[in-house]
């Protein structure tokens, strides 16, 4: 059961200016959206770039600050991975390998070391994590054309039922 309730020309005109202006705002925030994603596509190599720079200075500092101690170990334990590019990168700090780099924890340190480097797993965690981002994002940007299209056809409704009346 539907109540209606007569509302006076200035309401209606009230009515649909706040429509439009939902509109609006869900076009700024599509552009918005749309900007942030064009610019993540074109500063993608600086990001690669960004991330060699950070591990190189973190391992600098592994035996100087606790943070990247743990961040490398946890790095090495959960992704299985060593060094940057390979276990010797630890050879050029110069820093012994870690016991983290080890496949058997409890030979260290006389130990096999985990044979990939931690950048490539770490650019390949962040591609899988950014297509699901993506689908995520592409999902977002339909339902806010839905909802900017929706607005506008409310707006025309209500503006041709003023009309009428």
């Amino acid at each position: 059961m539907y109540v209606t309730v007569p509302v006076g020309k200035w309401e209606k005109f009230a009515l649909v200016s706040q429509v439009l202006k939902f509109a609006i705002c869900l076009l700024i925030i599509f552009i918005i959206e749309l900007a942030v994603g064009i610019a993540a596509a074109v500063f993608k190599g600086d990001f690669e770039t960004a991330l060699r720079n950070t591990l190189e200075s973190s391992m600098k500092n592994y035996n100087n600050n606790g943070s990247a101690k743990n961040s490398w170990d946890t790095l090495h334990t959960k992704l299985k991975c060593c060094g940057i590019d390979k276990s010797e990168d630890w050879k050029s700090v110069p820093l012994a390998v870690p016991s983290s780099c080890c496949k058997d924890k409890s030979k260290a340190p006389v130990c096999e070391y985990y044979e990939k480097g931690c950048l490539l797993t770490l650019q390949a965690k962040v591609k899988d994590h950014a297509t699901v981002l993506i689908g995520v994002g592409i999902g977002i940007a339909f339902v806010q054309v839905l909802g900017i299209a929706l607005s506008c056809l409310l707006a025309a409704s209500i503006k041709s039922e003023r009309v009428k009346n």
